[in-house]
């Protein structure tokens, strides 16, 4: 049963649901069956880079545990492999293996998903307090035992669906009910349109289009395509890393591994080379359009000339 006040169990869980989601993002052919995509895409997006490293004839991924001296540029020049199953642990020079790195910063999206999946889990809190809360038109209070046996008894019968009568004055007297609706001034609108913000914000970074814009009414043409620029910059560095990184990878150990992107993204993909494509036929038509025009301005020019000769 699900838990609202368990907040570290809650995070944990959407966090994982997100992981789901994207360790689809991208889909290789020809990996040794040593190197299962879905483990080296859970160390890359989760740790932010992961280690290729050949043991006893055969590949594996391992974190990124760097280790000794960086060079000029701060990059690390050694890393620690360890493994219990493979009785294996040692410091080697990362060219000896390949680094295949996330992003640009090695970041990964841990820190990504942590900061709105907090927010996310907050704010489902304070919707489920609001709804609780809601439940509650009335505050009812009694001033003696008496009084609240009498009031318990009233709602009861109400609860029941019978109709029922105070027949004691003092019960009046005694009895104070106050409006629970009036000091709530938090909107279930507002923590609805919270949550669809946060949500959109970090499904957008990995590149699915979710519309957390407000508006009440229709969005134009130019709000649904800066939406969509949005999704692009995160999901196409992380492409061009894991491309340089499988280029590497074949070029050292003699494979043909081959990736491209997998699912939403692949079709979000197709799309955007369609439209580049039907964006450069539509130029070139305009500039055949513009020399043919140019020609047939010099050609009239030229006729008039000959006329007036």
């Amino acid at each position: 049963m699900y838990d609202f006040k368990n907040k570290s169990l809650n995070v944990r869980n959407i966090k994982e649901y997100m992981f789901i989601k994207t360790l689809g993002m991208f889909d290789y052919e020809g990996l040794p069956d040593t190197l299962p995509e879905e483990e080296m895409e859970r160390i890359l997006q989760e740790q932010g880079a992961t280690f290729i490293y050949e043991h006893n004839g055969e590949l594996y991924a391992f974190p990124p545990h760097y280790s000794g001296v960086r060079d000029m540029y701060d990059r690390p020049t050694e890393i620690n492999v360890n493994s219990v199953y493979l009785d294996l642990s040692k410091t080697v020079p990362i060219d000896e293996g390949v680094l295949i790195r996330n992003d640009d910063y090695s970041k990964g999206l841990t820190d990504l998903f942590d900061k709105h999946v907090f927010l996310l889990n907050e704010n489902e809190i304070s919707m489920t307090m609001n709804t609780i809360n809601n439940r509650i038109q009335n505050i009812v209070s009694a001033g003696d035992d008496k009084t609240k046996a009498s009031a318990e008894q009233f709602l009861q019968k109400i609860e029941d669906g019978e109709l029922s009568v105070i027949g004691e004055n003092q019960l009046f007297e005694g009895l104070k009910v106050h409006n629970a609706q009036s000091n709530n001034s938090t909107s279930i609108t507002n923590l609805f349109e919270f949550q669809q913000y946060i949500k959109a914000s970090m499904y957008n970074e990995v590149g699915i289009d979710l519309n957390f814009n407000m508006k009440r009414e229709r969005l134009n043409s130019g709000e649904v395509s800066q939406n969509a620029e949005m999704l692009f910059p995160l999901v196409n560095n992380m492409f061009r890393n894991r491309k340089e990184g499988i280029e590497k990878l074949n070029e050292k150990f003699n494979l043909s591994v081959t990736f491209d992107y997998g699912s939403i993204w692949k079709k979000r993909d197709d799309e955007n080379v369609k439209e580049s494509e039907e964006v450069i036929e539509s130029e070139e038509t305009e500039e055949t359009e513009e020399v043919e025009e140019t020609e047939e301005t010099e050609e009239t020019e030229e006729t008039e000339e000959e006329v007036e000769n």
